[in-house]
């Protein structure tokens, strides 16, 4: 007797909709909207880490070619800063590259979890 009840439970549960099936123009407007505004943050974020890596870059080699600047310990902290900054923004630039290749939307493939 309990299963019956159960099994009624479930139907009693069920949720109906009073629109008639097929008009999906809600979803559809949200989730172009979220597509169109993840499209803008990631460009955003792309092109900062695109700026970031050349002026990181840019910073590292003014501070390598200056021969005095090496000798120094505060010069030396910042070129290991410099490139603790370098690495991370380029990683980035190459997960966008990859991104971009569409490599991660097929089925196989190591970097499709990226």
């Amino acid at each position: 007797m309990t299963t019956d009840m159960a099994a009624s439970s479930l139907e009693d549960t069920t949720y109906t909709t009073d629109r008639p099936q097929g008009t999906t123009s809600e979803l559809v407007v949200s989730s172009s909207s979220s597509s169109a505004s993840q499209l803008i943050i990631m460009i955003i974020l792309n092109s900062l880490s695109f700026v970031a890596f050349i002026l990181n870059l840019a910073m590292l080699i003014c501070l390598l070619v200056y021969k005095q600047a090496t000798k120094k310990t505060v010069n030396i902290f910042v070129c290991n800063q410099t490139v603790l900054d370098l690495v991370p923004t380029f990683l980035g630039i190459v997960k966008f590259a990859v991104q971009m290749s569409g490599y991660t939307q097929t089925k196989t493939g190591v970097l499709r979890t990226l």
